[in-house]
């Protein structure tokens, strides 16, 4: 059984803390990402969560011949936070941008069979058993992106690539 609530968003962000069930399955998301698998019983409907079976039915699986071996991923990567200089403190409040560590994580994106993926989500599939990932194949002159695909024992799941 995987890790729900690592697919979950933070600091009860549009009520995608947690899992929650629906229909046949249980999903997990934290607006980037989203995973189901088979309904656990004992994780409950959350009526203020995304309509993800709404989601699903809307995306186009397509060919699932092609897929792409996810590169390996450099290690996460501090840099000084912008805010506080590295500081830690701004003034006499603790800085809201970096929580008072001083930094914060440097974004790192990866281009999969051209297109760009958020590496925190990518290093999310790498760790599922059995993960295949499908890259969306999409014309980027068209504004509305379609996630890509991925699979992985026991579930599957869709992933935003991101605007570059």
């Amino acid at each position: 059984m995987i890790n729900l609530k690592s697919f979950c968003a933070k600091d009860n962000y549009r009520h995608m803390e947690i899992p929650w069930s629906r229909g046949a399955y249980t999903f997990a998301t934290d607006g980037g990402i989203i995973v189901r698998v088979p309904k656990i019983p004992d994780i409950p409907d959350n009526a203020n969560s995304p309509d993800a079976l709404k989601l699903w039915a809307k995306v186009e699986i397509g060919n699932l011949e092609w897929t792409a071996n996810l590169p390996d991923l450099p290690p996460v990567k501090m840099t000084p936070c912008e805010d506080c200089l590295g500081e830690s403190r701004a003034a006499i409040r603790e800085c809201e941008e970096c929580g008072g560590m001083g930094n914060v994580r440097d974004v790192q994106n990866t281009v999969v069979d051209g297109m760009t993926y958020a590496n925190k989500y990518l290093k999310l599939i790498k760790r599922l058993p059995g993960y295949k990932f499908y890259p969306v194949k999409h014309d980027l002159s068209i504004s509305s992106v379609p996630p890509s695909y991925f699979t992985f024992d026991g579930g599957d799941g869709l992933l935003m690539p991101l605007r570059t």
